[in-house]
């Protein structure tokens, strides 16, 4: 029988590889802290760290017919990106993985032509080289997008960056 802890640090950090491989260990961790912000605020995105990887289309690269899902089913400990994904994992799964995003749950790639809509409804934390992070649904008590206290949960919160984007993509007809 396999450990539970073990499957979840794999599920864990095969997904942030998937979403962050190319973007160095400190992308992969930004992706990482999203998963534990979503998971430290249950909700039909799930519960556990690996609930929240597995979620219907919460993180692209385990949709079905995404080119990253069968990449990172057979990505193996020769990678050194995996390798990384795996102590980062480790450590988000053990609870001890610091949280660099101010609290983000949410993020959009920065190739996108331009920012998702529901981002006009959220509060931006943090971006690196490759992602622009946000918490969905919130507002900084002092309005400013900065503050590390970022306020209440809005029903919005309850709705994923991809769900907002899939509703957007169907609103539109695409």
């Amino acid at each position: 029988m396999v450990d539970d802890t073990a499957v979840a640090v794999d599920t864990v950090a095969r997904t942030a590889w998937g979403e962050a491989r190319g973007c160095g260990r400190d992308g992969m961790h930004r992706v990482l802290n999203t998963m534990q912000n979503r998971a430290m605020h249950p909700s039909w995105w799930g519960r556990t760290l690996a609930t929240v990887c597995t979620a219907p289309y919460q993180y692209s690269c385990r949709n079905a017919g995404d080119p990253n899902l069968p990449k990172l089913l057979a990505v193996t400990m020769a990678d050194p990106d995996f390798r990384q994904a795996m102590a980062l994992a480790t450590l988000a799964v053990a609870g001890t993985l610091p949280d660099i995003t101010r609290g983000a749950d949410s993020y959009y790639a920065l190739s996108m032509a331009r920012p998702p809509y529901w981002t006009a409804r959220a509060v931006h934390t943090v971006s690196d080289g490759w992602h622009s992070f946000w918490r969905v649904g919130v507002s900084a008590p002092s309005g400013d997008a900065d503050s590390p206290n970022i306020g209440h949960h809005s029903p919005v919160a309850q709705m994923s960056a991809d769900d907002l984007n899939a509703l957007e993509i169907a609103r539109l007809g695409i």
